[in-house]
C-alpha cells in the first residue's frame, strides 16, 4: 500500500463505476492482463467476474424501516446513506459475511484495481478478479492494502472504507467506512488487526472491539505495509527508504532491522510472510525476499504488475 497526500482519500460514494462491457475479461473477448514474470499476458480465462443482473439488487429501505432489507450478520447501527462520520475509531466492529468464501492460496497482492495471488514455487502472478462491489457493481479503483484474518476472510481498504472481498473473484461488499485511508493493515496471530494510519499505528482487539495506539509514529512512519507473523511480533516498512522494523505488538516497542536499500526508494507497498521467508512488492513490479535479520534483499522477480498491497494466510502457516 502506499503513503498518498490526503487530498486523495476516497470513500465508498466515489468509487467509480464500469460497466460490464467495458471491464477486460467481462461480457467481451478481451482479457484482464495477467502478469508472468516476462511481460507477457497469461490467456487463461479469468474466474468469471460477471455484475448480477438488476434485479438481484436489493431493493431500497422504506422509510419506515430503513435496515429491514440488510443482512442478519450487519451491524445494527450502519445505515446505506453512512458516510462514515459516526465512525469511532476507538470502538468498532468489523462485520464478517458469513456466505463469503475464505481465502486458500499463500499470498494474495493487488494492484489498484484488481486481486491476484503469487505462486512462490514459480514466481509468478496469477489474475483471480476486478475489484467490484457485489450487489452495485461499482468498481474500486483504489484498492490501497489487503489482509487475511486467522478464520481466512479477506479485507482490503478502499479508500476510506474498509470492504470484505471474495479471494476466487475480487467482488466485495462494503464492511465499515473508516475515518481516514490506512495505508496499510494487518492481522496478528490472535486475531487483532493493525491498522496504519496518519503516522500512527492502532491495534484493533475483536473480543472487545475496542482499539488502541499501538505506535504514536514519533519514530517511524510507515512508508508502505506491515505483516503479523506466527510468533507475534511485526514487520513494518517505514519511511527513509524503506528501512525494516521489526515490531513487538505486546507493548509497542520497536527494533530496527535495516535499510532495504535505496535501490527501491519507498516502493514496497506490500509485505508478506511465508514459507518462512519475507516477502516485499514493489509499485515498479519488482518482487524481492527480504531477510528478516539484517534487511538485506534478494531480487527474485520482475512482474509486469505494480503492486499496491500483499497479504500474508495465516490458514497457510
Amino acid at each position: 500500500m502506499r503513503v498518498l497526500p490526503m487530498f486523495l482519500l476516497l470513500g465508498c460514494s466515489e468509487y467509480s463505476y464500469t460497466s460490464p462491457a467495458e471491464r477486460p475479461g467481462v461480457g467481451s473477448d478481451e482479457e484482464a492482463p495477467v502478469a508472468d514474470g516476462t511481460g507477457t499476458t497469461d490467456t487463461a480465462t479469468p474466474t468469471d467476474t460477471s455484475v448480477p443482473a438488476e434485479d438481484e439488487t436489493p431493493p431500497p429501505p422504506a422509510e419506515d424501516e430503513e435496515d429491514s432489507w440488510l443482512p442478519d450478520w450487519w451491524p445494527t447501527d450502519w445505515t446505506s446513506t453512512d458516510t462514515g462520520s459516526d465512525f469511532d475509531p476507538w470502538n468498532f466492529e468489523i462485520p464478517v459475511d458469513p456466505d463469503m468464501p475464505t481465502a486458500t492460496a499463500a499470498i494474495y497482492v493487488n494492484d489498484s484495481s484488481n486481486l491476484y495471488t503469487y505462486d512462490l514455487s514459480t514466481d509468478t502472478v496469477h489474475y483471480v478478479g476486478t475489484f467490484y462491489e457485489q450487489t452495485t457493481g461499482g468498481a474500486c479503483t483504489w484498492m490501497v492494502d489487503i489482509a487475511i484474518d486467522n478464520q481466512g476472510h479477506l479485507y482490503g481498504t478502499c479508500g476510506n472504507e474498509l470492504v470484505q472481498i471474495n479471494p476466487n473473484n475480487g467482488t466485495f461488499v462494503h464492511a465499515l467506512m473508516l475515518d481516514q485511508e490506512y495505508v496499510g493493515l494487518t492481522f496478528l496471530s490472535n486475531g487483532k488487526l493493525v491498522l496504519a494510519g496518519n503516522g500512527e499505528l492502532r491495534l484493533w482487539d475483536p473480543t472487545t472491539n475496542a482499539a488502541t495506539v499501538l505506535n504514536d509514529g514519533t519514530n517511524y512512519v510507515t512508508s508502505g505495509d506491515l505483516v503479523g507473523l506466527p510468533d507475534g511480533k511485526l514487520y513494518w516498512t517505514v519511511t527513509g527508504g524503506d528501512d525494516l522494523v521489526r515490531l513487538d505488538a505486546n507493548n509497542g516497542n520497536t527494533t530496527w532491522v535495516g535499510a532495504t536499500s535505496s535501490n527501491w526508494g519507498n516502493e514496497i507497498w506490500g509485505v508478506a510472510w511465508a514459507e518462512g521467508q519475507l516477502f516485499g512488492f514493489t509499485s515498479s513490479g519488482q518482487v524481492l525476499q527480504i531477510s528478516s535479520t539484517n534487511a538485506h534483499v534478494t531480487l527474485r522477480a520482475t512482474q509486469s504488475t505494480s503492486f499496491y498491497g500483499a497479504a500474508a494466510n495465516p490458514v497457510t502457516w
